[in-house]
């Protein structure tokens, strides 16, 4: 299982609850809804690594989760 937060392709401004993301070599662009945290079972759904996120983006967002759990 992976605890994750979704990304819309589109840049939302709101960056209380939405945080840009742009990495190009992967081609991901948009925001990440950081109010919902899904859960997936990873190799059910063929998940895959296509990009990363710097450690600084990391650790907000990981902080953001602690705020939810």
């Amino acid at each position: 299982m992976v605890v994750c937060m979704p990304i819309t392709s589109k840049l939302k401004k709101d960056r209380r609850i939405y945080l840009p993301i742009a990495d190009h070599p992967s081609g991901i662009h948009g925001s990440i809804i950081t109010f919902q945290i899904p859960n997936y079972d990873y190799f059910a759904r063929h998940g895959e690594t296509v990009g990363k996120v710097s450690t600084a983006l990391l650790n907000n967002l990981i902080e953001r989760a602690k705020g939810i759990f």
